[in-house]
C-alpha cells in the first residue's frame, strides 16, 4: 500500500495504514490520519487528522481536532438519546439512530494555515487565505484571508487590505501548480501581475486526478 500510494503522490508514514480518504496529488501526511480526510494538491499535514475537508495549498499543524458536537436543545445531550453507546441488558437499542450528527466535517479553502492544537466545532468552514492562531477555538466560520485567534476564536486582523483580497480570490490562483515557478512571492500584487503574464502565454491549471484509498 505505501509504494502504492507514493506513488499516487501520497507521502505518508511507511508504518501507517491510513483509513479511507481521498486527495489530489501531491500531499504529504507527516503523522498519518487517525479518520476520514479529503485533501487537495499541496496541502500537509503534520498531526493525525480527521474529518476535515481541505483545498489546495493547506498547512496544517499538529494537535489539530475537529471536536464532536452534542445537542443542546434535547431532553438530555447525553448521544443515548441518538445512538445505542451500551449492549443489552445495560441498554435498549435507539428509537432513532442518527438522528443527530455529532461528527460533522469541517470545510477549508485554499490556502489554510491551522496553527498547533487548534480545536474546531464540527461543520464550519475556514475561508480561502485564512490563518487560525496556535491554540484558538473555532466555533463559527471563518472569513477569507482573515486571521483569528483566542478562545473563541475572533479576527485579529484581516491578512492583506480588501481590494487585495478579492484580487487574490478573484484570481483562483491556486489552479495552477506554483512550484518552481518564476514569482516574487513576497509580493503578491507583483506575484499575480507575473502569474497572469504566464497564463497569458499558455501555463494551464494543474488538474490531477483525484486518488480514492479504501480499506
Amino acid at each position: 500500500m505505501h509504494k502504492i500510494l507514493v506513488s499516487r503522490g501520497c507521502f505518508y508514514p511507511e508504518n501507517h495504514v491510513p483509513p479511507p480518504f481521498s486527495f489530489e496529488p501531491p500531499v504529504r501526511l507527516y503523522n498519518g490520519l487517525s479518520g476520514s480526510c479529503r485533501m487537495g494538491a499541496f496541502s500537509y499535514s503534520v498531526g493525525r487528522i480527521a474529518n476535515i475537508e481541505m483545498g489546495r495549498y493547506c498547512s496544517v499543524a499538529h494537535g489539530v481536532e475537529v471536536l464532536a458536537d452534542h445537542p443542546t436543545g434535547y431532553l438530555t445531550s447525553s448521544p443515548v438519546a441518538y445512538e445505542t453507546m451500551f449492549p443489552q441488558p445495560w441498554a435498549e437499542p435507539v428509537k432513532n439512530p442518527n438522528s443527530f450528527e455529532s461528527n460533522k466535517p469541517i470545510q477549508l479553502g485554499h490556502d489554510v494555515w491551522v496553527g498547533a492544537g487548534v480545536k474546531f466545532r464540527g461543520g464550519i468552514t475556514v475561508g480561502t487565505g485564512a490563518i487560525v492562531a496556535a491554540g484558538a477555538v473555532v466555533t463559527k466560520n471563518v472569513e477569507p484571508y482573515a486571521i483569528v485567534g483566542g478562545v473563541p476564536a475572533k479576527r485579529i486582523r484581516w491578512r492583506f487590505k480588501k481590494v487585495l483580497r478579492e484580487q487574490l480570490l478573484a484570481s483562483e490562483w491556486w489552479r495552477y501548480n506554483l512550484s518552481g515557478l518564476d514569482l516574487d512571492f513576497t509580493n503578491p500584487e507583483k506575484a499575480l501581475s507575473q502569474l497572469q503574464k504566464m497564463i497569458d502565454e499558455g501555463l494551464q491549471p494543474y488538474k490531477p486526478q483525484w486518488v480514492e484509498v479504501k480499506n
